[in-house]
């Protein structure tokens, strides 16, 4: 008397479509979960580039006693963040930028122009202006370095015709040019040498009217 074997049934289409959709709906929910780790991983990197930025301002102030702000002559081939890199940060270009904006990288056409920003417009008895149109900061004579936000986050508004790019420079006096793109907040480094994450109340008592929404401005020169 023979005897036959049944091979196993598979799946049926209904249990194959249950299968699928149960997949599609974890991925659904895992999504979020996952873009807001990459987002914050990309904000503790920033944190991090400007914290190396600000001890190595801060470093280049012990061999000059004044600290580099800008010139007339800046743009691509000069600015705050070419002095510090060749001598204080290894070279690596790289860290002058924050990983989550614009260029993200070293962009080797506009260069130095887009990079975090550093303040540029600063109490005029923090100032040294020598006659050769540059305009230094004097540590000696900021008060309260705990507050005095030195490097921050940026976006171009314009400037320089770049549209939505990091921008080297930032004034406090004018709207929009600390950009908050980090959850709503913005790095910056601060004088005494510590880096934070600025929530919109502390950039407000900063004086400061960061950019809260994409950078909508179109490229000026």
């Amino acid at each position: 008397m023979s005897t036959f074997s049944r091979a196993p049934a598979g799946f049926t289409l209904i249990e194959l479509l249950v299968v699928v959709a149960i997949i599609a709906m974890l991925a659904a929910l895992l999504q979020p979960t996952i873009r807001d780790g990459l987002n914050r991983g990309r904000a503790t990197a920033c944190l991090n580039n400007i914290r190396q930025c600000i001890t190595a301002v801060k470093q280049s102030s012990f061999d000059r006693d004044l600290v580099y702000l800008y010139g007339y002559a800046d743009g691509v081939d000069t600015s705050w963040a070419s002095v510090i890199v060749d001598s204080y940060l290894n070279r690596n270009t790289n860290v002058v930028l924050c990983p989550f904006y614009a260029p993200r990288r070293f962009d080797s056409n506009f260069r130095w122009l887009t990079t975090y920003g550093i303040r540029e417009d600063p109490p005029e008895a923090y100032l040294y202006a020598p006659p050769d149109n540059t305009f230094w900061l004097r540590p000696d004579a900021v008060e309260r370095p705990s507050d005095f936000l030195l490097i921050a986050d940026t976006t171009s508004r314009g400037r320089g015709g770049l549209r939505a790019r990091q921008y080297k420079g930032f004034n406090v006096s004018m709207e929009g040019e600390v950009h908050a793109r980090h959850g709503g907040a913005a790095n910056g480094g601060f004088w005494d040498g510590h880096a934070e994450t600025m929530s919109r109340a502390r950039l407000e008592s900063l004086g400061i009217e960061a950019l809260y929404d994409e950078d909508q401005s179109p490229g000026y020169f």
